[in-house]
């Protein structure tokens, strides 16, 4: 069994560096790496598509949120416009909730969708 020579971790017979802090390994003489064997970890982290689905509607949130927020504040800060701001952030919100929030809530295990 091979340890890195930086942090001490025991690696795997497959690892070609360290997993904790990426130091490639170093073989002492004598001792080949096990080519054969499967690798302890994958190479590409996949999230699963409901985690996805879920950063995706927190991006688009944030995004219509963001513009809102700046045009409620222009608006207070210039009373005499009068109260456009609110219509503008009231149909945001409305677009959010008829075409973003369906997709926060639905699962694969949900009685009614």
């Amino acid at each position: 069994m091979a340890y890195c020579v930086k942090c001490g971790v025991e690696l795997d017979e497959s690892a070609k560096k360290c997993a904790l802090c990426s130091t490639p390994l170093v073989l002492p003489q004598g001792l080949e790496l096990d080519q054969g064997a499967a690798t302890p970890f994958p190479e590409k982290v996949q999230l699963p598509a409901e985690v996805r689905r879920r950063y995706l509607v927190f991006f688009v949130s944030m995004v219509m949120l963001i513009p809102n927020i700046v045009l409620i504040i222009t608006n207070f800060l210039l009373p005499s416009t009068g109260l456009w701001a609110l219509y503008v952030a009231s149909s945001s919100a409305l677009a959010w909730v008829l075409f973003v929030y369906p997709f926060y809530g639905r699962d694969k295990n949900h009685i009614c969708s």
